[in-house]
């Protein structure tokens, strides 16, 4: 997840009735990366996927395009995640 071009790694759920973001217990100490975000779904805007922006983000999360979550707070939350196949 983004917050003002800072990265923080977690686990990204997603319900029938809210988007749930839990940071891992190793992020840095400043407190927005250890918060855990809950967005119901009529918070949310619009769901899209953003292509890498080097000028807001620098380089993290490399060249991989990011699932945007645009809230209508008029906030955007971004997500770069690895898909690991279900068995």
């Amino acid at each position: 997840m983004v917050v003002r071009a800072t990265t923080s790694g977690g686990m990204l759920y997603v319900t029938s009735a809210r988007v749930l973001f839990i940071p891992n217990r190793m992020n840095l100490p400043t407190r927005i990366l250890r918060e855990r975000h809950v967005w119901p779904l009529t918070d949310i805007r619009a769901i899209d996927v953003a292509d890498p922006d080097y000028t807001t983000l620098g380089y993290a999360g490399g060249m991989h395009k990011r699932l945007r979550l645009s809230l209508r707070s008029g906030d955007t939350a971004l997500f770069r995640f690895a898909v690991r196949e279900l068995s």
